[in-house]
This record gives C-alpha cells, structure tokens and sequence, in this order.
C-alpha cells in the first residue's frame, strides 16, 4: 500500500489546515461554549457529513501521493489508492459496552470542555463528522495492573442535528453511524501538555482509513439464503419473548411495547439508508446487496439493552465481509433462540 510511504505526521497536520480553510463555508463556527449561551440555539448538518469527509480526504490524500511519486523513482502505483480514504477526526471515547454499529442513531450530551471542543473542531473542521473510539479493560500479569485500551476499529459518526442548551448543560446532539475506520496513529503522544502529554481539555486526534467491505465469494442467491435465515430467527426469537411476557403482562400491554422485531426493522431501514447515501455498500452499487448489507447490521441491534450484547457487536464491527457477518448473526441468534427456550 501506497498509505505506508506517506508520512502521517504531514497528513494529520495538512488534513487539520486543509479543512480549516474550508470551515468558514461550510459551518457558522460556534463560540467554545464556556460563555454559555443564555438562549437555546439548533442546527443540523444535514448538507454537510462524511461524504464531504472523504472527498476532502481523498483530495489531500491525491496531493501526498503525487508528491511522493515526484521524489520516488520507483514505480509502484496502487490500483486501490484511489478509493482508499485516509482522514483525520477527533475521537470521542466510549466504553466497549457501547459500540455502534453502521445505521445507528446516538443521542449525546456533551458537557465537558473535551468534549466541547470535540463537537468544535468536528463542525468546524470535518464537515460534522468524529470518531466513535471503545475503551476496555486489559489486566497485565507481569505488572499486575489494569490497563484501558482503545480498540483500533472505530465507528465514523456524522453530526445531524445539535442544540445548545446554555449554562451547565451543554449541547444535545443527534448523531448517526455511517461508517468504520482503522485508527493508523493518535496524537495520544504529542508533547503539547503542560507535562509533555495530551492536554487534558483536548479530545483525542486520529488519522484513519476508512474500512469498506471486501469483495463478496459468495454469490448473491447465496447471501439471500443467508440473509432469510437471519430475518427468520429474529422473527422466531421475537415470537418466543412475546409469548414469555404474556405469562405475566396483559396482552395489550405486550402489543403495545416494542419487539425484537421492531427493532431489527428500525435498525434495518436505518442501515439502508445510510448505504444508499453513501452509493452503496459495495462497489457495484446493487441495491440488493446493499438491503443484504443493511440486514448483516441490523441483525446486531434487535436487543432491548444492546450492551448486552456487545461481544458479538464487536465482533460484527471488526468482520470486513458482508456474508460472514450473516453468518455470525445466525450462528449468535441460534443461541439466544435456544437459551430463551430453555428459560422459559
């Protein structure tokens, strides 16, 4: 790959100044919210997001390459550098508990000053759009001590609507995943602290290259079969918790609360419609991939407490191919179906 001869220092700092000299066209820049605003303000970056990110991404990205080939007598050309899409984005980080899969709506309230300033440089700096970054624990034998660690997989979030809320309470913002991205290097490391480490009121920076899914094996009948064998197991396990809350709620208080298939509908239509802003899951553009892709998400997002189930939704954000995220999902839900049966 063409991205390892690049210097990512020059591209973490041009990316900065490039979106910079844009910021003033795409967003009205807010005050740093230490003034408190004394009335309530909204907006939404409905016009603006991640495929504005990549263009700008990849048009920086075009201007480091061809400098390199000017300096590198080498011919090495890579037939794939021109849809990779290398960025940077501030990281807003979060527990493991919380992974967010593609098509999935957050409803944030960012009061601290990092966070404040995440949300600054994410409107004026990259057209709406952060990094969702997940924390876990790691115990260490030799030192006997506990350590956080960031997953290198993060989910790219696109900033729909905010308001600011004035005095103590920050901003509420509505965001939505659209996408995943491979962290390349942070600025975890810089030396512009007080005691030579990250200033503490500055979000965490990462250059990252975006991940898309890899070509399929499969063909299409054959993730169709997959992709009914997942919708049918979602209606099979939805069926048995609706029949386990009717040994002790009333029947219409069960019609009226939400189901684990209502969910995966939500959550499917969401995904889809995030793929089909995008262009498509996959490079052809085929709508039935792309509702096969939507399915592959939204099969992660049927649990009423999605925390519970974070193993495997971590799991589905680290998989690179649609089909075996199917595949994942049936196997997963397979289990849930027979672990309710038993319980009940």
């Amino acid at each position: 790959m063409v991205l390892f001869k690049w210097s990512i220092s020059l591209l973490l700092s041009a990316l900065c100044l490039m979106s910079l000299n844009h910021a003033s066209s795409a967003f009205t820049s807010i005050p740093f919210l230490s003034s408190s605003p004394s009335k309530f303000a909204q907006s939404n970056t409905n016009v603006y997001g991640i495929e504005e990110w990549r263009q700008e991404a990849r048009t920086l990205n075009k201007l480091i390459e061809e400098h390199h080939d000017d300096h590198d007598d080498d011919d090495d050309d890579d037939d794939d550098s021109d849809n990779e899409v290398v960025g940077s984005l501030p990281i807003h980080l979060m527990d493991v508990s919380k992974v967010a899969l593609q098509g999935e709506k957050l409803y944030l309230q960012f009061t601290q000053d990092e966070e404040l300033r995440l949300f600054q440089q994410a409107v004026d700096c990259h057209h709406g759009m952060f990094g969702l970054g997940f924390l876990t624990t790691t115990y260490y034998e030799e030192s006997s001590s506990e350590v956080e660690v960031l997953y290198d997989t993060i989910s790219l979030v696109e900033i729909q609507d905010f308001r600011l809320m004035g005095d103590d309470f920050g901003i509420l913002l509505v965001a939505q995943v659209v996408g995943r991205a491979l962290i390349l290097q942070t600025n975890a490391n810089d030396d512009s602290g007080p005691e030579g480490g990250l200033s503490p009121k500055e979000p965490l920076k990462a250059v990252c290259e975006e991940i898309v899914n890899r070509e399929e094996i499969k063909s299409l009948d054959e993730a169709i079969k997959m992709a009914k064998a997942v919708v049918s197991l979602v209606e099979d396990v939805s069926k048995v918790e609706r029949q386990q809350r009717l040994q002790s709620e009333d029947a219409d208080d069960v019609d009226e609360e939400e189901s684990r298939l209502d969910r995966f509908h939500e959550a499917v239509q969401n995904a889809l419609l995030v793929s089909q802003k995008q262009g498509g899951a996959f490079q052809n553009g085929a709508s039935e991939w792309d509702k096969l892709d939507a399915i592959s998400w939204a099969a992660f997002s049927t649990n009423e407490c999605l925390s519970n189930d974070k193993t495997f939704r971590l799991a589905a954000l680290d998989n690179h191919c649609m089909t075996n995220r199917l595949q994942l999902a049936t196997y997963w839900l397979s289990d849930v179906l027979q672990d309710i049966k038993q319980a009940s």
